[in-house]
């Protein structure tokens, strides 16, 4: 068996350890390198010139990179609504006690979640306890309205 190393498997050889790196890394660009590296080693196989066969790498690893970063630099208009947070909209909560800031705290899903009434006036902060729709979720913080909404008092007329 021939020891000595030809132009195509050194190619192969730096492109399985730039994959190898990828694998450490998690990026992606090294992977769009090694491919070139590989195509290079194809060209080498296939009797090609040292120059071409770096030319060969240049372009296709490196016009990869350029590719993949164009794309993913394109803009790609609004992004489609969080399905799990549509599942919230509309679900009921216990409110059993408001803060002085217009929060409260209240177990939903399984775990603890701060509420804050969509009506950020004092009186909606300082209203009643109960029942409270879901409107919206921001981060950690449930947007929430009364399952009824307050009617007006009037006197009744005996």
């Amino acid at each position: 068996m021939d020891a000595e190393l030809d132009g195509a498997r050194l190619w192969w050889i730096a492109s399985g350890l730039l994959l190898a790196l990828e694998l450490f890394s998690g990026t992606v660009f090294l992977l769009l390198l090694a491919i070139g590296l590989a195509c290079a080693g194809l060209v080498a196989w296939g009797g090609g010139a040292v120059p071409l066969q770096m030319l060969t790498a240049a372009l296709i690893g490196g016009g990869a990179m350029l590719a993949l970063r164009t794309w993913r630099r394109r803009p790609r208009g609004d992004a489609p609504p969080d399905i799990g947070l549509a599942l919230d909209r509309g679900q009921a909560v216990h409110v059993s006690r408001w803060r002085a800031d217009g929060t409260a705290s209240v177990q939903y899903r399984g775990a603890h979640w701060v509420v804050r009434c969509t009506d950020d006036t004092p009186a909606a902060q300082a209203q009643s306890t109960g029942e409270f729709i879901i409107v919206d979720v921001e981060g950690t913080m449930l947007r929430v309205r009364p399952a009824t909404p307050a009617t007006p008092s009037t006197p009744r007329s005996s």
